[in-house]
């Protein structure tokens, strides 16, 4: 259905309280309706072996992950002051799925 990709977030505050001997096996995204979790994670070190960034990826399998998915973000994005601006390939796909809609058509059929 879909990929969320975190991309290499720099110095991830994590690492300042987590045992560096310890793998990170995930990230969790937490809010009132519960836990998402994604388990695809890899870490970036210096050479020196210090941690330098983290990337994330969360696979959406159905609709009702993609749903979830886009209430937790709305919610992280209202609560940290940011906003989401669909792609155009999004826009144009919503206006192309309304329109099949009206003409009954299935979007697979596209």
């Amino acid at each position: 259905m879909g990929i969320m990709t975190c991309p290499l977030i720099h110095r991830p505050s994590f690492y300042n309280v987590v045992d560096l001997e310890q793998e990170v096996d995930g990230m969790s995204m937490v809010d009132m309706e519960g836990t998402i979790t994604a388990t695809e994670v890899t870490a970036h070190f210096s050479e020196s072996g210090v941690p330098e960034t983290i990337e994330a990826k969360y696979k959406m399998k159905n609709d009702e992950e993609w749903d979830r998915f886009m209430r937790f973000m709305e919610r992280y994005a209202q609560s940290h002051g940011l906003s989401f601006v669909p792609s155009p390939t999004k826009i144009l796909y919503d206006m192309l799925a309304s329109e099949a809609e009206e003409a009954a058509l299935d979007p697979k059929d596209w």
